[in-house]
C-alpha cells in the first residue's frame, strides 16, 4: 500500500488509547483507509512473561473511493459522543467507528454522512483540508 495520508490519535480511553488512521495512494477509484491499534497489555497473570509492548495490528480496513488527502479523527469521546472518522478526497466523508463485538479489538467503520458542496457534476472538486472546531 502506498501511503498518503496518516493520523495518529491518543486519548484517555483505553479502548482507543492508541490508533492509527492510513489512508493509501493508488492512482485509481479504489483506495483503502486502514486502522492500527496497539496491542493492551495481557489480563491473564498467565501471560505476563510476555510482553505486548510496541505491538500493533490492523483493526479495521475499509474501501475509500479515490485517496485521502486528510484524515482526522473526533477530538474526544469521554461525554459519550460516538467515535468519528473524517476523511476527504472527492467528498468529505464521516465514519462512525464502533466495536465489532467479537471481543478480539476489532473496529467496524460505518459511513454516516457523505458531504458535498456542488450542485451540479462539470469537475471532480477536491477537498484538501479541513478542520473539526468544537463548540463548548
Amino acid at each position: 500500500m502506498n501511503l498518503h495520508s496518516l493520523l495518529l490519535v491518543r486519548r484517555p480511553e483505553t479502548d482507543a488509547q492508541f490508533r492509527l488512521a492510513i489512508g493509501s495512494y493508488v492512482e485509481q477509484y479504489s483506495n483503502s483507509v486502514q486502522i492500527i491499534k496497539k496491542k493492551p497489555s495481557p489480563k491473564d497473570p498467565s501471560d505476563a512473561g510476555y510482553s505486548y509492548e510496541n505491538q500493533c495490528y490492523v483493526a479495521a480496513e475499509f474501501d475509500h473511493p479515490y485517496p485521502c488527502t486528510n484524515i482526522l479523527w473526533s477530538p474526544d469521546m469521554s461525554s459519550g459522543a460516538r467515535d468519528l472518522l473524517a476523511t476527504s478526497g472527492d467528498y468529505l466523508r464521516l465514519w462512525s467507528m464502533s466495536d465489532d463485538g467479537l471481543g478480539a479489538g476489532t473496529l467496524t467503520a460505518k459511513k454516516e454522512a457523505l458531504l458535498n458542496n456542488v450542485s451540479y457534476i462539470d469537475n471532480i472538486w477536491i477537498f484538501s483540508d479541513f478542520m473539526i472546531t468544537i463548540c463548548l
